[in-house]
């Protein structure tokens, strides 16, 4: 079976929807008003079923000499359309185009989250702006905008739609100005810009009459765009409606243009529009995203704290009097896009902590914040569980489908996740963590390693910013839990997914970024893993093993040797042994 392209689909509009496609066109509700209109794009020869292909209220009738005319029934010269919170104002032009891009909504999506999580002050600058509708987005969500078009009209129609947004006071600089020429001159002047959104032509003239091709001349303009982003870029997208531009083209030129300077990762594919006919994809288009964040819808800064305790203390109901807490005045805060392992023994507390994150526990005193959520409010649970995702030890307790990718299927549907969404997730998940080729494969077939990540593909479909393995390769031979490892590993460090890791495993733990060992309801240590190892004598008290190699290391140490006891990894313990064997003072005997 052929792969499925991965699109960006924009799910969440109530205004409009894309009734059918077919034929090369397409049949459409914008708000209260049916259109047909061109699409290049829809090449099939299906049925038309809809109604509305007899019934619509205009269509965008083709000349055979070129260009085309409105052929109207009911329709007024213009009415207005939500998204969210914005307010457009669609008006049917020239050449079937009626001042809104609806697939664009991913981006709109996109942009927001990125400018509401950076939390510091944002300045989009928005190239070939068109009327406006990422402009007043990236407003919306609290940036300042430079908003730029060479054309008078169009700039116009972008401050009417801020207007209808209630935008009209937002900090939106409205230029018009070829956006090469204004670019330079901005570079000039020393302006710089956090975010850069641009949607350049396929095809047109400057103000010289220089001809513009989007294959010739989109790296060159990227290159001196690039020159207006401050020294903390947030995110740069590019929008694409050449037939024939790959995505991964986008992300060829931005990997080369900006990671060498800033860091960060590209995340490019279609955009589309779901057909409620079929629930099918129409493609619509390309984008690229660089961000200095993180990929796949999950937007976060680092050193954003997602979870927070402060004197979180837990005691079970039933029991008795004067029983000790199972969780004890623990304080502490998980930043974003971190990976933190948690250690401890059989009653340590890290389980009872873990279920307190998912919401699944609730303090008996003090508080717990996720994503500044309050765990304590139940109008809260929904969103809770929604952010972070639980992984435990059996994965066969978790499996609940007699196929991997309906399995994975089944969070999004009970979320009420559209068909069309739901495939995009399930088959993002499963490449995810390499088990796409075993899609169709049923679960009690794959060893507990591959069970285990159709588990954790089945959380990550529900897209949470978080995921809380509780004891997850306990269960697991050498080879699954290895598997396993690696894959969380790839969804923090490639997706910027948050990763709470509890485990006793000692060379599981090594891997983390942090290490918190719990003990008796109290955390006792906390740090990267090459200091927490040293506290042998810590550790031990809390029943706990260190890694072999920290162990020898400890011994030679207690012998009087000089070694130190953070070369975790068996290459650093092997380095220590020869440095040592190799020492002066070692060669005679002494």
């Amino acid at each position: 079976m052929e792969e499925i392209i991965i699109m960006w689909a924009s799910t969440d509009w109530k205004d409009y929807e894309l009734l059918d496609c077919g034929r090369g066109e397409k049949l459409e509700r914008w708000g209260k008003y049916t259109l047909v209109r061109p699409d290049p794009q829809a090449i099939w020869n299906t049925p038309r079923r809809h109604p509305g292909w007899k019934n619509y209220d205009a269509r965008y009738a083709r000349s055979r000499t070129g260009g085309g005319q409105w052929v109207k029934k009911e329709l007024p010269q213009r009415w207005q359309v939500q998204y969210k919170a914005l307010t457009f104002n669609i008006k049917p032009m020239n050449f079937k185009h009626t001042g809104l891009f609806p697939e664009q909504a991913a981006n709109w999506d996109f942009a927001m989250e990125q400018i509401r999580q950076a939390g510091r002050p944002i300045s989009v600058l928005n190239l070939f702006a068109y009327t406006g509708a990422a402009s007043i987005a990236c407003a919306a969500a609290g940036a300042s905008v430079c908003h730029v078009d060479a054309a008078k009209g169009m700039v116009s129609w972008a401050r009417e739609n801020a207007k209808s947004s209630g935008l009209e006071s937002a900090p939106i600089r409205w230029i018009v100005d070829d956006c090469a020429k204004f670019v330079e001159r901005e570079i000039r002047r020393g302006r710089r810009y956090d975010a850069v959104i641009m949607d350049p032509p396929s095809y047109g003239r400057g103000p010289s009459g220089e001809i513009w091709k989007l294959e010739e001349n989109l790296y060159p303009f990227v290159e001196l765009v690039s020159g207006v982003l401050s020294d903390r870029p947030l995110f740069f997208l590019i929008n694409s409606y050449t037939t024939g531009l790959a995505p991964s083209v986008l992300t060829y030129i931005l990997e080369t243009l900006l990671t060498p300077r800033y860091g960060g990762q590209t995340a490019s594919q279609e955009l589309g529009l779901p057909v409620r006919e079929n629930g099918l994809i129409l493609p619509c288009g390309a984008s690229g995203r660089w961000t200095t964040g993180t990929q796949s819808g999950q937007y976060t800064m680092p050193n954003d704290p997602i979870i927070k305790a402060e004197h979180l203390i837990f005691c079970y109901p039933d029991e008795p009097a004067g029983h000790p807490p199972v969780l004890d005045d623990i304080s502490l805060e998980i930043e974003a896009g971190s990976f933190v392992a948690i250690l401890g023994h059989n009653g340590s507390g890290k389980s009872t902590f873990a279920k307190h994150i998912n919401a699944l526990l609730t303090p008996t005193a003090g508080k717990l914040w996720v994503d500044g959520l309050d765990t304590g409010d139940p109008e809260n649970l929904l969103n809770i569980r929604g952010k972070v995702g639980m992984v435990f030890q059996n994965p066969d307790n978790q499996i609940v489908a007699s196929v991997v990718e309906e399995d994975v299927a089944f969070g999004p549907e009970n979320l009420g996740v559209p068909p069309a969404e739901i495939r995009q997730r399930v088959d993002q998940a499963l490449k995810m963590v390499g088990m796409y080729d075993l899609r169709e494969h049923s679960p009690h077939l794959l060893s507990g390693g591959q069970k285990q990540r159709v588990a954790i593909a089945g959380i990550i479909a529900m897209m949470p910013r978080c995921i809380v393995l509780d004891e997850a390769t306990a269960m697991l031979d050498p080879v699954g839990r290895r598997e396993t490892v690696e894959t969380i590993r790839t969804l923090n460090e490639q997706y910027g997914i948050t990763v709470l890791l509890i485990t006793h495993h000692m060379d599981e733990a090594a891997q983390a970024q942090r290490l918190i060992v719990m003990a008796g309801g109290h955390i006792i240590d906390d740090g990267p893993p090459a200091q927490v190892f040293q506290h042998v004598d810590t550790l031990r008290s809390a029943g706990l093993a260190v890694p072999e190699t920290v162990a020898l290391l400890y011994a030679l140490k207690q012998e009087g040797f000089d070694v130190p006891l953070d070369a975790i990894s068996d290459e650093a313990c092997a380095q220590v042994l020869a440095d040592l064997l190799t020492r002066p003072t070692h060669l005679g005997g002494e």
